[in-house]
């Protein structure tokens, strides 16, 4: 009896750990349901919650914005009407592009004039999203695949009807061609590619098919029905309308392929990637590829809202860059736009370079090194197309937006991280180009547009600094201290990877000019301050002045970058210890920093200061200061609603502050591989390690006595060693093994 007890007692034990291992296997397979793609769409977020996947082409998402073209995301989360579905969409700017391609369903006799309708019971997972479109009773679903859109509208019995509008956006483009192609198809493309006000044009390629053939078609031009199957215009307002008769209430299936190069590419891309699959196949591999992307960190641990901010921050991180490339590897060239093939990696595009240097791309290395690997690639082929390492580029074309060389800064920091297969040697070319030579490029309106290193040669001359003289004079410099900034760290990396590369001349040279920084501190008031050649500062002098650099309110104080004088006195990332000394050593170092926070000047949402929390780091004894500093932070400034982002995204430059934040590390120099550590807000973090760039195969960080109040590193242990630093090499991460923080509710 006793035996017998024995075996049932095993066997109990054995399915309570069975059906617990099933249960955690089950939480780790469906990590989707911690997705809210609604986070970051209202209040200035400029995320969009359609259809898309990892890094895709494709973004398919409703436009609710009007007719206004300011809203970045051409959405705002409780706009009263859905205008269309657009194919290509921007999520996580500050500036507006696409929500080109609109498809509209609408039933009854259709109105030209009236194509919008309000709609409720939206719903969004990663790859899926669908809302019920109340003034036309029309279920809408739409999912994707890389570069191609698959939609799904139920209609009641009758007639349904579906817009195809290129020209919504039109005041932002030149020309738009349709195409009614058969009974079941439509192409055509439209060009596009201002943003921020910059200009650049590009083409966008479609083909559109239906599974059922249309009873009528026909093409629109500025309301106006024409009797003609094909037009081309430009700025005309110009769309097509298709109607089919339907005697009971059914579906209307919709895919849509997309390129940037061709129809006949459209046409390939759509039948590689769809083909026959069902709209529940599309879906389910969405669903399963999104699955896999996002289980490459398990959080264990912690609350549901916690993780709803976590997995939605790491889905936020995949929107952009997004491949460019068509399915045969072709894609147009930067600025020529001609037709260039690659075939050993995909070619990206959506480079907001400027942020995401800071967080996005050092992210990415650890997590993600293989498309990090893609995205240096695609810089790499940018310059030997045009000449140059990119700034901002959007579909090929330079932008120039913000200041600085951040370019240099993603490629040093990709390499000391372990990640080598570029071309090394022709890495350290672009990057000595960017800061030697001019991009000049004439155009009708603007002569000589400099794009990259705006007052180079006052920058060189001066060995590292950029005087207030340049800017009085009328030279186009943003901020000669922000720029100023921005290029010494750019140049600290350039120095290090020169060193690394054989060059120690290029190194003694680069290493000078970052520490330019040193001209502009003036002692008496504690800031970096503009200045000029002769040695006085600019007067009169506000260091909270945010307004007054450029004509727009918000630019930024004299001499700043979207900032002020606050927000740029720590941003020497890579000479912590030259800015202590500077500043009169650690106490006035720690008191003013600590200032920026208690005086609320720290600014969350915007990218210069956001590596702030984690600088108490480098005193001895008030690292509990950035334990505090950031716990604080990710539950004010991050949050499971529509307004849950401080500011817009920035293609993935906030969610990945969160995440890092989250799990207890940052790399608060770019380029420098190691990060500062903090407390995490789970109990364990595993990263499941990249075995062909990493040596390990899971890092784990572990905290005991975790909880909101515990929020104090009481000590560290790195593989079962007493560690007692606040900060952690990149190599002891990749090389695997466990991190140990146990926390207490005291300093």
């Amino acid at each position: 009896m006793k035996n017998l007890l024995n075996y049932y007692a095993v066997a109990i034990l054995f399915l309570l750990v069975h059906c617990s291992e099933q249960k955690q296997k089950s939480s780790q397979d469906d990590l989707i349901r911690y997705v809210n793609p609604f986070i970051g769409t209202s209040e200035g977020g400029n995320l969009q919650p359609g259809a898309h996947l990892p890094f895709g082409m494709v973004h398919f998402s409703p436009v609710n914005n009007g007719d206004s073209f300011c809203e970045a995301a051409n959405y705002i989360y409780k706009n009263p009407f859905i205008y269309g579905f657009g194919l290509l969409n921007i999520s996580g700017t500050g500036c507006a592009n696409y929500g080109s391609i609109l498809i509209m369903p609408a039933s009854g006799e259709p109105t030209v004039k009236k194509r919008y309708s309000k709609y409720s019971d939206e719903f969004a997972e990663p790859g899926y999203y669908s809302v019920m479109l109340d003034s036309q009773h029309i279920k809408t679903e739409l999912t994707a695949t890389l570069r191609a859109g698959f939609a799904r509208f139920t209609f009641r019995k009758g007639k349904a009807n579906i817009f195809i509008d290129l020209s919504r956006m039109g005041n932002q483009d030149t020309a738009f061609t349709l195409n009614i192609e058969s009974d079941k198809e439509i192409s055509g493309y439209r060009t596009d590619g201002q943003f921020c006000g910059k200009p650049g044009t590009n083409k966008e390629f479609f083909i559109i098919r239906f599974n059922k053939s249309f009873a009528s078609s026909s093409l629109v031009k500025n309301d106006q029905i024409l009797n003609q199957r094909i037009i081309s215009v430009q700025k005309d307002k110009i769309l097509a309308l298709v109607s089919f008769e339907l005697n009971k209430d059914d579906s209307i299936e919709v895919t849509a392929g997309v390129s940037f190069v061709s129809i006949a590419n459209a046409k390939e891309n759509l039948e590689k990637e769809i083909a026959d699959k069902s709209f529940d196949q599309v879906r389910r591999d969405a669903k399963a590829i999104w699955n896999e992307k996002l289980s490459v960190i398990l959080v264990e641990g912690g609350t549901d809202t916690d993780k709803i901010k976590f997995y939605t921050a790491l889905y936020h991180t995949m929107s952009h860059p997004n491949i460019l490339s068509d399915c045969n590897g072709e894609y147009p060239a930067m600025d020529t736009h001609k037709i260039m093939k690659t075939t050993d990696h995909n070619r990206y595009t959506i480079y907001s370079l400027w942020d995401t240097y800071r967080t996005f791309h050092p992210f990415m290395t650890l997590v993600y090194p293989e498309v990090q690997s893609e995205f240096v690639k695609s810089m790499l082929d940018m310059y030997k197309e045009y000449g140059w390492l990119p700034h901002w580029e959007l579909n090929s074309v330079e932008k120039g937006v913000m200041n600085g060389d951040p370019s240099l800064t993603v490629i040093s920091d990709t390499y000391f991280k372990g990640i080598k297969d570029f071309d090394t040697t022709l890495a350290l070319d672009a990057m000595v180009h960017n800061t030697e030579k001019c991009y000049e490029k004439d155009e009708a309106d603007r002569k000589n547009v400099q794009y990259i290193r705006k007052a180079k040669d006052e920058y060189n001359k001066n060995k590292g600094y950029i005087t207030q003289d340049y800017k009085a004079s009328g030279h186009d410099v943003w901020g000669v201290v922000s720029t100023t900034l921005e290029y010494n760290i750019a140049d600290w990396n350039l120095s290090r990877y020169a060193k690394a590369m054989g060059r120690e001349d290029l190194f003694k040279l680069y290493n000078e000019r970052s520490h330019g920084y040193k001209f502009f501190y003036d002692s008496k008031t504690g800031f970096l301050r503009p200045r000029f050649a002769d040695g006085h500062f600019i007067e009169p002098f506000d260091p909270l002045a945010s307004t007054g650099e450029m004509s727009w309110p918000g630019s930024g104080g004299p001499g700043y970058t979207e900032g002020n004088a606050w927000h740029y006195l720590y941003f020497v990332p890579h000479d912590i210890k030259g800015l202590i000394e500077l500043m009169g050593g650690e106490k006035n170092f720690t008191d003013k920093l600590q200032e920026c926070f208690d005086k609320k000047i720290y600014n969350s949402s915007n990218e210069p200061d956001i590596a702030y929390p984690f600088l108490f780091n480098y005193v001895k004894g008030e690292e509990w200061r950035t334990q505090k500093t950031v716990r604080d932070l990710i539950y004010s400034e991050y949050r499971n609603r529509t307004d849950g982002v401080p500011g817009n995204d920035d293609c993935g430059t906030m969610s990945s502050w969160l995440l890092f934040a989250m799990m207890g590390i940052y790399p608060d120099c770019p380029g420098f591989p190691a990060y500062q550590l903090c407390s995490p807000i789970f109990d364990k973090i595993t990263i499941k390690l990249n075995n062909k760039y990493d040596h390990g195969y899971t890092f784990v960080i572990e905290t005991k006595n975790n909880s909101k109040e515990n929020k104090y590193i009481k000590s560290i242990s790195l593989n079962g060693k007493k560690y007692d630093k606040f900060s952690i090499n990149h190599s002891d991460l990749v090389n695997g093994g466990k991190l140990l923080i146990e926390l207490s509710n005291t300093k």
